[in-house]
């Protein structure tokens, strides 16, 4: 069964041992499709990243890579790096009128995650779901055997906040970094079973992401990876402090009346992926 036209995207940095695996399941994606585009965006690789990926795409139909080198240099931190990496690719659907026609859009975590093997059937089911109405604008991955992409999931029982201002917000107030984070985690589900129901969310990502373009061409939202962030105490604290990127961008879905879902049977994980419980301290923006 073929679902139309897809563009497929990502963004790299320093993925060539994970290329080969992650290639695998392009192809597999694009096996659900009549035709794909595939659009990247790298930036200052030290190993064989481009050479690796640009082999692959000069044996593609349609196929784009873009350099962004001394971004590492130009902005610090991660999220929001990440937030000028994505928009660059969604700046590059929105500029190109062809791909306006592609009914789907792939974004796809070009490491460890893209690198899991996925279920054809599962992609075909997910598809399948995701066409099923009107108002199903997204659907999501899940990891069989910890949930892993807390900073992108909004809930609201199961994840209401921002997962790593919370734990930050927390650690203004008890002794250790374990401690703080021990009480956030115990608020937020920690697996889920592949044979769950599809869980409507306000957000999320888990490394795949499988979106209706008219959603992404019409989404007011851009990937915004910074916020100020206000700490109310006995005095009132506020910091520039990195959040997930997706999170925006979902609002502007959101926004438009469209609904998203994690899949829990669309699994890019079987691996116990651990938690740094001072990850928080890492967040704050530098200048």
């Amino acid at each position: 069964m073929k679902f139309g036209k897809a563009v497929i995207v990502g963004c790299l940095k320093n993925s060539a041992e994970f290329l080969p695996r992650v290639f695998q399941n392009l192809e597999k994606l694009a096996s659900c499709f009549d035709e794909v585009s595939f659009i990247f965006i790298e930036n200052d690789s030290t190993d064989a990243t481009k050479a690796t990926i640009g082999a692959w795409g000069a044996k593609q139909s349609h196929f784009k890579l873009f350099s962004m080198d001394g971004l590492d240099d130009y902005e610090k931190n991660r999220t929001v790096r990440l937030e000028i990496a994505r928009n660059a690719y969604i700046n590059a659907i929105q500029q190109d009128a062809s791909l306006h026609h592609h009914e789907h859009l792939i974004v796809m975590d070009m490491d460890d995650r893209g690198a899991h093997p996925l279920s054809l059937d599962a992609v075909v089911s997910a598809l399948s779901f995701l066409n099923e109405k009107a108002e199903h604008a997204a659907v999501f991955a899940n990891q069989s055997v910890k949930y892993y992409d807390l900073w992108a999931l909004r809930h609201p029982q199961l994840c209401p906040f921002d997962f790593w201002h919370e734990v930050l917000a927390q650690a203004l107030h008890v002794a250790s970094d374990q401690e703080a984070f021990d009480k956030v985690y115990a608020q937020v589900p920690k697996c889920i079973p592949v044979d769950t129901p599809p869980i409507q969310v306000e957000s999320a990502f888990g490394g795949l992401g499988i979106y209706k373009m008219k959603f992404v061409l019409n989404n007011k939202s851009r990937y915004i990876g910074h916020e100020y962030k206000y700490f109310v105490g006995e005095s009132m604290v506020f910091s520039k402090l990195q959040t997930c990127e997706h999170v925006s961008f979902h609002q502007g879905i959101a926004a438009q009346g469209g609904q998203m879902f994690i899949l829990p049977y669309l699994v890019n994980s079987d691996q116990d992926t651990g938690f740094n419980p001072s990850a928080f301290r890492t967040i704050v923006i530098q200048r």
